[in-house]
């Protein structure tokens, strides 16, 4: 076969072959195999156009010429499917140099596209800037035949020795990174990233065998890198037939998309619907094909697309460098008489903002459910709220029925226990209301000293009632006797709220009949505290318990006037009562007197 007709069928077989591959590239959903895959076909049809235009050029200086310029343009656009092929092995590249490539490639660029601006060949007037580049890459340039093929000889200048250079450098970054990462990255096919590899270096080694045959041998136009190309596009069809060469995450995340039962929608960052499923294409009506690229309310209605618009201002604003996917809060809204859970997610790749996935999950059911589970608990809160009630009511009316049991064996003391149940309440709200001790009292404490001062005197119940009636002064045993009522009755309420021991109403009705005679210096009874370390409901009750016994007459003694009852008071704060206590005491004096007054005319 003649060698001219062996060279036009290559270049034109190899052309075709690169130009049907691109067309396949370009059909396939994009991905990162694929995006490298299409860098490849792109400039695999460059540098076989050049030689189509140089095989059928008749040794015209201007086809040689533009035919010059495809074959080296193209072999240049390698670079940005090496950059391709780093991330696709998950090796780093850093900035810099890609920086750097990238402008070696645009520099090198126009030096190939002015390289036939100057000499005899120009076609542009002399002294412009590009007759001033135009040695750069070939000192000078002739067309020629070799066996009846035309070719363009070429005297290289320093340009084309820096591209001959940054070929090879390009030859050996792609094998270092391909060597570096074939053992480590476990995600990329072993044999998809060694066929890519070998996509990348086959038309770069034919290349130089190419330069090698036309330098040294006698013949100047043998098509060696067409025939590369050829190998490579075989190759690249095994990649794409056999191999099935694709991002299977994609095809994997397109198909759960579709085929998932929750109606979903891909919206932009610009808010336009780029994307949804078929269970979103029945919810909302107004979806259609010619919904891609539109707004969202074009095609959703308003307050669908306020209430994913809400979801979406909520996003918290934080460092994206490592996050892809950024959840969203849910909203529930009515729409079409169901009631949806909305939720989405904010699509980050690389850092930055490119939209959102919003979806909406029917919860009509869940929603009625916790609606009636809702009212249900509501209901049976209510029921145990009169309960609670009716029990404490119980209780409050047990504790006055045991309370009266000491007015029973003491007769003197005739309504003292409603008395001092008032007064203690009355001297307690003071001391709220002016943030005294406000560790210890709030409003339950208040309320809960009103209800438990009735029990104060309980264990006189179990005491000879003729010691409390006796007219006369108490000799020693019968005094040792009547102090035995606040230890009898706290061990009488232990044992009754033992069940409750741990509620403040236990603890504090059991301090109360326990101390409630100890005095403020230490000298009372029976535990002989002092200070802090008596109660402060046994402090409050003696105050009332000291006062509602001065007013009232008792069988050993008259009953002191109420001006009497508060010097008296008064002279034993600090030593008898808490000074705190007392003070408390006299500001409330005139409600003190309205309630003893009160009760007095009602006895």
């Amino acid at each position: 076969m003649n060698l001219s007709v062996f060279n036009l069928i290559v270049t034109n077989f190899a052309f075709l072959f690169s130009a049907i591959c691109f067309v396949v590239i370009i059909l396939q959903n994009s991905s990162l195999e694929q995006r490298m895959a299409m860098g490849y076909t792109f400039f695999s049809v460059l540098v076989c156009i050049g030689y189509c235009l140089i095989a059928g050029s008749r040794c015209k200086i201007e086809m040689l010429a533009y035919g010059t310029k495809f074959q080296f343009l193209g072999s240049l656009v390698v670079v940005f499917v090496i950059i391709i092929f780093a991330r696709y092995s998950g090796f780093k590249l850093p900035f810099w140099a890609k920086i750097l490539l990238c402008a070696i490639t645009a520099f090198l660029s126009i030096l190939i596209l002015t390289f036939d601006r100057g000499g005899v060949y120009s076609s542009g007037a002399a002294g412009n800037w590009s007759s001033f580049m135009s040695h750069w890459f070939f000192k000078r340039y002739r067309p020629g035949f070799s066996f009846g093929i035309p070719y363009l000889y070429k005297e290289g200048a320093w340009g084309y020795l820096l591209y001959e250079f940054f070929n090879v450098l390009l030859f050996v970054l792609t094998t270092f990174i391909f060597i570096r990462t074939v053992p480590k990255k476990a995600s990329v096919d072993k044999i998809n990233q060694f066929c890519l590899y070998c996509l990348i270096a086959i038309p770069g080694i034919t290349f130089f065998i190419e330069r090698m045959i036309n330098n040294f041998g006698a013949v100047n136009t043998f098509p060696v890198v067409p025939i590369g190309f050829f190998i490579s596009d075989v190759l690249f069809v095994y990649l794409i037939v056999g191999r099935r060469l694709c991002d299977v995450n994609d095809l994997a995340s397109n198909a759960f998309f579709d085929f998932m039962n929750t109606p979903a929608v891909v919206v932009d960052s610009r808010k336009n619907i780029i994307n949804y499923n078929e269970n979103a294409r029945a919810l909302f009506s107004g979806l259609s094909p010619a919904s891609i690229g539109q707004p969202l309310e074009e095609s959703i209605p308003i307050e669908i697309v306020c209430a994913i618009l809400n979801i979406v201002a909520r996003g918290k604003k934080q460092d994206f460098n490592e996050i892809r996917i950024e959840s969203l809060e849910s909203d529930l809204i009515e729409y079409s008489s169901k009631v949806f859970q909305v939720r989405g997610c904010r699509l980050i790749p690389g850092g930055k903002f490119k939209g959102f996935i919003i979806w909406f999950t029917d919860v009509t059911l869940v929603h009625s459910y916790a609606n009636e589970l809702q009212k249900e608990v509501f209901d049976k809160t209510q029921e145990l709220r009169l309960s609670f009630l009716r029990l404490d009511n119980l209780r409050d009316s047990l504790v006055m029925g045991f309370s009266s049991l000491s007015e029973v064996h003491d007769e003197s003391t005739k309504g003292h226990l409603q008395r001092t149940s008032i007064y203690t309440q009355i001297i307690a709200q003071e001391l709220y209301d002016c943030g005294i001790f406000k560790e210890i009292i709030d409003q339950e404490f208040v309320d809960t000293i009103g209800k438990v001062a009735p029990l104060h005197d309980i264990g006189k119940s179990f005491i000879d009632s003729d010691i409390f009636n006796k007219p006369g002064k108490l000799d020693k045993d019968e005094a040792i006797e009547v102090k035995r009522h606040t230890v009898l009755g706290a061990d009488f309420l232990e044992s009754m709220l033992k069940v409750d021991r741990d509620s403040l109403y236990a603890n504090m009705a059991i301090e109360i009949a326990r101390y409630h005679h100890e005095w403020f210096d230490g000298s009372g009874y029976p535990g002989g505290l002092k200070g802090n370390e008596i109660p402060l409901s046994a402090r409050i009750m003696a105050v009332a318990d000291a006062f509602d016994a001065l007013v009232t007459e008792r069988p050993y003694k008259r009953a002191f006037s109420t001006e009497e009852a508060f010097d008296i008071i008064d002279d034993e704060s600090g030593t008898h009562f808490d000074k705190v206590v007392t003070s408390a005491f006299f500001r409330c004096s005139e409600r003190v007197e309205e309630v003893k007054l009160l009760l007095e005319r009602d006895n």
